[in-house]
C-alpha cells in the first residue's frame, strides 16, 4: 500500500476517534447535570469513580484523535508521534474497559469499539513507520 493510503487510513480513524470522544464528554457532562439536579444517587463513590473515569477517556480519545487526524507530512517526528498517540490510545482504553468492565459496564463496550478501530490501522502504522 502507498503511504498517502495509510495516512489516510490513519486519518479516518482519527475522526473516528475524535468523533467519539466528543460525543462521551457531551454525554458524561450532561448526565453529571442531571444527576446533580435530580437529587442523591444511591452509590455516590461509584458514581464519582464513573464521572472521573469518562472524564479520562473522553478527553484522551479527543486529544489523540485530534493528533492522528493532523498526521500530514512523513517525517521521523510525525511518524514518532502517531505511534505514541497509538500506544497511549491502546493502553487507556485496555486499562480503561477493564475499570469501566465494573464500574459503568457500557463505557466497556465503546473500550472495545476503540480497540477495534486502533487495531484496524496498526498495519499502516507498521508500514508508516518502517
Amino acid at each position: 500500500m502507498s503511504p498517502e493510503r495509510d495516512k489516510t487510513k490513519v486519518r479516518l480513524a482519527g475522526a473516528l476517534t475524535l468523533g467519539i470522544g466528543i460525543v462521551m464528554m457531551l454525554l458524561t457532562l450532561f448526565t453529571t447535570l442531571f444527576a446533580l439536579f435530580s437529587g442523591p444517587t444511591a452509590n455516590y463513590p461509584r458514581a464519582v469513580l464513573a464521572f472521573g473515569l469518562l472524564l479520562i477517556l473522553a478527553s484522551t480519545l479527543m486529544s489523540c484523535g485530534m493528533q492522528l487526524t493532523r498526521l500530514r507530512l512523513y517525517t521521523t517526528a510525525d511518524i514518532q508521534t502517531l505511534r505514541l498517540n497509538w500506544t497511549a490510545l491502546v493502553l487507556v482504553m485496555v486499562i480503561g474497559g477493564l475499570v469501566s468492565f465494573w464500574v459503568f459496564p457500557q463505557i466497556s463496550d465503546v473500550c472495545v469499539v476503540e480497540l477495534v478501530v486502533l487495531f484496524s490501522i496498526r498495519g499502516a502504522i507498521i508500514r508508516l513507520s518502517a
